[in-house]
């Protein structure tokens, strides 16, 4: 099944509706077509299910919508497509789902928009693809979570934007890959720590040292 929003369409999924994409399925968001993700709406993209965002498509995932990528789930943004994540929206990636931006497709996580990268999730950004992190938007990458920067990719973290890496959560920035910091941007990576193990070697520093 395949089903395009073109030219001044609309899909509001708002108020516990659901969309699932899976075994095949795709949706295209293209030429003006809007998806918006609001207000206790799903999404969810798994099982070989598609979205591709492009040539001035656009999605925004707001006020408490979700988007779900997960079990070979793949979303692509590329040449012109859009998507926005801000004010209380999320999009999880997870499990094996994959988010790819490329070729002039655009990211942006703003204004208390989250983005959660965890347990075998993968985002790709490359061969111009963007991604603006800023104004209180956060990605969190986590437990198992991948994201890779390739040749001509872009993540830039600026106006109070924030990534936090924390234990078993991964970034890698490859050959023409660039991530840039800037102007109020936070990029945290937190370290697990083994307490027990820093406690025995400052017992025994404490024992060399009195």
């Amino acid at each position: 099944t395949v089903e395009e929003v073109t030219s001044g369409g609309y899909i509001t999924v708002t108020s516990g509706g659901y969309i699932t994409v899976t075994s095949g399925g795709y949706i295209t968001v293209t030429s003006g077509g809007y998806i918006t993700v609001t207000s206790g709406g799903y999404i969810t993209v798994t099982s070989g299910g598609y979205i591709t965002v492009t040539s001035g498509g656009y999605i925004t995932v707001t006020s408490g919508g979700y988007i779900t990528v997960t079990s070979v789930g793949y979303i692509t943004v590329t040449s012109g497509g859009y998507i926005t994540v801000t004010s209380g929206g999320y999009i999880t990636v997870t499990s094996g789902g994959y988010i790819t931006v490329t070729s002039g497709g655009y990211i942006t996580v703003t204004s208390g928009g989250y983005i959660t990268v965890t347990s075998g999730g993968y985002i790709t950004v490359t061969s111009g693809g963007y991604i603006t992190v800023t104004s209180g938007g956060y990605i969190t990458v986590t437990s198992g979570g991948y994201i890779t920067v390739t040749s001509g990719g872009y993540i830039t973290v600026t106006s109070v934007g924030y990534i936090t890496v924390t234990s078993g959560g991964y970034i890698t920035v490859t050959s023409g890959g660039y991530i840039t910091v800037t102007s109020g941007g936070y990029i945290t990576v937190m370290l697990q720590v083994n307490v027990f193990f820093c406690c025995l070697i400052l017992s025994e520093l404490c024992r060399s040292i009195f």
